[in-house]
């Protein structure tokens, strides 16, 4: 079932001044923001953005991929026993909030003849009160999206995608590990997604390679040029097992020869 968005929907600075993104690229991650308002997660799919602002599934694709690349979102795919994707979950990638100053005062000016009818129904998910009562001094509306949570939002979708394609799953995000992501989150082209599909297209990194070698969490994340390797193409292959010798000098430039 698709999410209805808020009432108000957040513009942060970084992204409003954001020289690699579009304008278009802005107002989607604006109603993202609207839309992760109250479950922390965004499930929209690209067709209902197509949908909402008259554009292509394509264009929205580009500016998700757009969004992700910039290290403004992640994309979490949910996949069925049969591997099919049943759901998409969005999360912003840091803390983001409405805050009002506690002492201003901005009056409906007294000749401002502009009432508001009396029937009006917003398409919105949340009624907005403005009796004194309700106004919080130091915010309206949060999106608890803290860093903790973002780290855990990577060990689940490590988890998944490990479950469906026979890799090992981990327990805990330990210090060398949050690093490890920490390091490769500011390297240029980084997209968890994109890796994950290249290691499910990879035989050889799904444990075809005569040694019963699997690619794993640490191997991915904490080292910093593996990523980089896998995405390029590097262990792309058909699915057959690959002549020994070869298999074996992979192994050992991947082990470090122990």
């Amino acid at each position: 079932m698709e999410q209805k968005p808020s009432y108000y929907s957040i513009l942060t600075a970084d992204v409003r001044y954001h020289d690699k993104l579009s304008p278009f690229d802005k107002l989607l991650y604006s109603d993202i923001t609207a839309l992760t308002n109250k479950k922390g997660y965004c499930n929209a799919s690209n067709k209902y953005f197509s949908k909402v602002f008259n554009k292509s599934i394509r264009a929205i694709s580009r500016s998700i991929s757009t969004l992700s690349d910039n290290s403004l979102i992640t994309a979490t795919l949910i996949r069925d026993e049969n591997n099919e994707i049943v759901e998409r979950k969005i999360y912003l990638n840091q803390t983001v909030s409405i805050g009002v100053e506690q002492n201003v005062y901005t009056p409906i000016a007294k000749n401002d003849d502009t009432p508001i009818a009396k029937n009006v129904q917003y398409n919105n998910t949340s009624n907005i009160n403005t009796t004194s009562k309700n106004i919080k001094s130091n915010s309206i509306n949060t999106i608890t999206k803290k860093k903790s949570s973002y780290y855990q939002i990577i060990l689940e979708s490590w988890n998944t995608f490990a479950k469906s394609n026979g890799l090992s799953e981990i327990r805990q995000l330990t210090t060398k590990r949050i690093n490890g992501i920490k390091s490769r989150q500011k390297e240029n082209g980084f997209n968890i997604q994109e890796i994950f599909d290249c290691i499910k297209d990879s035989p050889f990194l799904l444990g075809t390679n005569g040694n019963n070698w699997k690619a794993d969490f640490d191997w991915v994340f904490c080292s910093p040029n593996n990523w980089l390797k896998i995405v390029e193409g590097k262990y792309k292959g058909e699915k057959k097992q690959e002549p020994q010798d070869n298999l074996q000098s992979i192994f050992e430039e991947l082990t470090g020869g122990n």
